[in-house]
């Protein structure tokens, strides 16, 4: 069970300005599961009832570029590298890959034999490896591979799955002539699952779907919607589905080699890989995004977190947990004597949400906003002066407005301004 943040949000450059504000809320959301579970495990440490586990938080993105500079494989390691860089708190990252629209392909080429599939692209970046490139001499034909750089050498650091798994049907061995069209055959499965060839990068996927996403990819029953209540009747696609799944399952029994995610090839993240993806996201797509350094965190400052360890505030953290209405309760009741000077210094590392400035005015700020109020009182005032000229000289009629100003700030001189108005 886990809970999805976003699903397929930064799906353009307009959308990709959003991304500091998913990062932080997965931020803060994945730190507060972490604190709030590990408070109330503490708090019922003699209670095997009432154990809490952290509440694992996922964001999925398309299998997909943005523009034509990145490839869909290339678009998706940046994306991770943002997402994840300098988070504390592990969290899912999901990726919605339909493709695999061939019984023919396999894992390393599509049903051409020929192109490199999607599936192997993908783990090749994700795992860090460089790609090749072929280019065709135009005069003799002559075909060259060229190799290519990987977009980005950051380790993984979180846990992937394939958060939406499956072609559409329609696509499925439409340009072939392999029988039956249109069904589906699951081959992809073995691959993410233990022992299969991405299973050293990729934990899992989600199939797509039971129901949902129209008759292109629903599993069960027919080209009706499912009412949520009833019991759908299996289709053929279901059917291997359910092969594949077992055909896994033997191997999986069969292998001996422990743990699946003991072969997983994750990193520790830091704070380098921040400054490196950001700096990534500006070369390959001239992004300037809102610095995360100034998103204000829900959580203590170190500052605050090292006082309320001291004996006599402990009182205080056992009570926030007692209740859950209650877990801002510490934070409110923090003494006024623990704040830290310029205590905006939040815990999420240097780089990407790093500390963050102090807010308070600079000298030269304010002789700024002096400057601009002088000037913006001088153009009010020489508007006012003509305006009071004018009527003076009669070249405008008096209205409510001038004797309005006159009552209230005297700006005319005393004069009759009734016979004036009224000549």
């Amino acid at each position: 069970l886990a809970g999805v943040i976003g699903n397929e949000v930064m799906n353009d450059m307009v959308a990709w300005q959003s991304a500091p504000c998913i990062k932080s809320y997965l931020d803060d959301l994945t730190e507060f599961s972490q604190m709030y579970s590990t408070r109330l495990t503490s708090a019922n440490a003699n209670d095997s009832n009432n154990q809490r586990t952290a509440f694992p938080l996922m964001y999925a993105t398309q299998h997909d570029s943005p523009n034509a500079q990145l490839s869909p494989d290339e678009a998706v390691k940046v994306t991770l590298d943002y997402l994840a860089c300098s988070t504390k708190n592990n969290f899912i990252f999901g990726i919605n890959i339909e493709s695999w629209c061939s019984s023919v392909q396999t894992f390393e080429y599509n049903e051409d034999g020929v192109t490199e599939s999607s599936y192997h692209l993908l783990w090749k970046t994700l795992t860090g490896q460089g790609k090749t490139r072929v280019i065709m001499d135009a005069v003799t034909g002559e075909k060259t591979s060229v190799p290519v750089p990987p977009i980005s050498s950051t380790p993984v650091t979180v846990p992937i799955v394939f958060s939406e798994m499956g072609c559409s049907k329609a696509l499925f061995n439409r340009d072939n002539a392999v029988q039956p069209k249109y069904v589906r055959d699951w081959k992809q499965i073995p691959l993410v699952l233990k022992g299969g060839m991405m299973s050293d990068v990729v934990s899992g996927f989600v199939a797509y779907s039971y129901d949902g996403g129209g008759s292109a990819f629903r599993m069960m029953g027919g080209l009706e919607r499912w009412d949520g209540k009833s019991v759908l009747p299996p289709s053929p696609d279901y059917e291997n589905f359910r092969q594949q799944l077992s055909e896994a399952s033997r191997i999986s029994d069969d292998d001996n080699d422990g743990d699946v995610e003991d072969d997983k090839i994750l990193k520790k993240s830091n704070n380098n890989y921040c400054h490196g993806a950001v700096e990534k996201l500006t070369e390959v797509w001239n992004l300037n995004l809102y610095s995360l350094s100034k998103m204000p965190s829900y959580f203590f400052t170190d500052y605050e977190d090292a006082q309320l360890q001291q004996p006599q505030y402990q009182k205080l953290s056992t009570a926030a947990t007692a209740n859950v209405a209650n877990v801002d309760l510490v934070r409110s009741t923090t003494p006024q004597s623990l704040k830290a000077p310029n205590s905006l210094q939040y815990k999420h590392p240097q780089g990407i949400r790093g500390e963050s400035k102090d807010e308070t005015l600079l000298p030269s700020q304010l002789i700024f906003l002096a400057f601009l109020s002088l000037l913006v009182l001088s153009i009010v005032n020489i508007f006012w002066h003509r305006r009071r000229q004018r009527v003076h000289l009669g070249e405008r009629p008096i209205d409510n407005v001038d004797l309005s100003l006159r009552s209230y700030f005297s700006l005319y001189p005393q004069r009759d301004y009734q016979s004036i108005s009224s000549s």
